[in-house]
């Protein structure tokens, strides 16, 4: 624990800033609990250093503390919680966006070293080794050295992937590789729903798409997002329903038509089930939240 705290020490008086040359490397702090709350994740790391928090992805639940990480490698919607947090002791977590491409150099690097198969997942929980925090260390202090970031950046990120790469959930990054048959298919079938999100699916189109059957396409996008193609698309429109109404000023019957609803009353009974409030007092709520 004495390694969390020197990390936790180190990371905090960074949160909530953007790291100029490092902008994917952020700190997370949060000095109170939250409830469940819906959202899209991109691919990340994220090692929580303080506190605790629970992850929901389709029907698995992802619960880590201190010393713990999660992986999630594509873009998936879920359901976030801090439950363990206050003034006192907040939660701090790190966090570093992926970026694919340092993930496919890195194989191509590995290609002579002995590594288990990797599996269909899009996300997984660990626990960090001391290898694994030490790298995270050595990124956190480089926060302090905002000089040093050109030159020792992307070698330590390098680094840090490469120790997760080896670690017990390196299937889910090695998944992401550029053309392998897990993950990187699904990710094309999922940019494709949300830059289309407004369309009808077709579940033919998406599994060629993929290059897969349709039967181990199904079974694949459940796998990676923990959800149907159908329920995936779903949860893309209503985020970006909500996004209309708070951040354009749309009308909850103008956003729903706009993101791809016929029905008024379908579209705000399904915002209601995803989101726990009817569309105008879930963006009234949040209004008041963002102007505390």
């Amino acid at each position: 624990m004495a390694a969390l705290d020197e990390i936790c020490a180190l990371a905090e008086p960074h949160a909530g800033a953007v790291q100029q040359g490092i902008s994917r490397f952020q700190v997370f702090s949060q000095s109170h609990t939250t409830q469940l709350m819906p959202l899209v994740y991109d691919p990340v790391i994220s090692l929580v250093l303080q506190g605790k928090k629970r992850t929901l992805i389709g029907n698995t639940s992802l619960e880590y503390g201190p010393g713990q990480y999660i992986i999630v490698a594509a873009e998936v919607t879920a359901f976030g919680q801090v439950y363990e947090a206050s003034e006192n002791v907040p939660f701090v977590a790190v966090y570093l966006s992926i970026d694919s491409s340092v993930i496919s150099a890195l194989l191509t690097d590995m290609a002579e070293m002995k590594l288990s198969p990797h599996l269909t997942s899009g996300f997984g929980a660990g626990t960090a080794t001391e290898l694994e925090l030490d790298c995270w260390k050595r990124m956190v202090d480089l926060l302090n050295r905002p000089e040093e970031v050109p030159i020792l950046h992307s070698q330590l990120e390098r680094e840090l992937l490469f120790r997760l790469l080896m670690g017990s959930q390196g299937h889910v990054l090695r998944g992401m590789r550029a053309g392998d048959s897990a993950v990187a298919p699904i990710r094309k079938v999922m940019s494709w729903i949300r830059e289309s999100y407004t369309s009808s699916l077709n579940i033919d189109v998406m599994a060629d798409m993929a290059g897969m059957s349709l039967s181990v396409f199904y079974r694949r996008f459940k796998a990676v997002t923990g959800i149907t193609p159908l329920q995936y698309q779903k949860n893309i429109r209503l985020h970006e329903a909500r996004r209309r109404m708070l951040s354009e000023g749309q009308t909850a019957a103008a956003a729903g038509f706009s993101v791809g609803y016929e029905s008024a009353p379908q579209f705000s009974r399904e915002y209601k089930r995803l989101f726990g409030y009817p569309p105008g007092q879930d963006t009234d709520l949040l209004k008041q939240y963002l102007e505390k």
